[in-house]
């Protein structure tokens, strides 16, 4: 009897922890979208200022506009598998979800070999129609492979 009772309690238990799994499950799709301005980024492990100016914007209507190279500020659509975060462009990119809460998301991106991870807080609207590039990429073609080479 004893052992009856011990394995229903194991079997509840066991029950109750893949339950409560399910229910802590982040709506990426809902949570992503809004603006994001780049606070932090780092190449290969290494802190870089690149990248700075950077934001990205996700639309309810899963568009995803950037200044980022390797976007678009017109957009491309994405579609979110998981953590990852697949931007549908010529050359496809795949952002994987570190970390997001309200106001603060953490992207990591490989490009050519190199590990991007980027910090962002919530921030306000993106520009509009705004031409300027990210310093230093002025020559990069966002419907291209492209190398992303840091200064530092």
């Amino acid at each position: 009897m004893r052992h009856l009772s011990f394995a229903t309690l194991c079997f509840l238990l066991a029950s109750l922890v893949v339950s409560s799994c399910g229910s802590d499950e982040v709506n990426y799709a809902e949570n992503l979208i809004g603006t994001w301005q780049l606070t932090s980024a780092s190449r290969n492990d290494v802190p870089t200022e690149t990248l700075v100016g950077t934001w990205f914007e996700f639309t309810d209507g899963q568009v995803l506009r950037t200044n980022l190279p390797m976007g678009s500020e017109d957009g491309f659509s994405y579609e979110i598998t998981k953590n990852k975060i697949h931007q549908k462009s010529p050359m496809e990119v795949v952002y994987e979800i570190q970390f997001l809460l309200e106001d603060t998301l953490v992207l990591e991106m490989e490009s050519r070999g190199v590990v991007f991870e980027l910090g962002f807080i919530r921030g306000e609207q993106a520009p509009v129609n705004n031409t300027a590039p990210v310093e230093g990429t002025e020559s990069i073609n966002p419907t291209e492979p492209t190398e992303i080479i840091d200064s530092e």
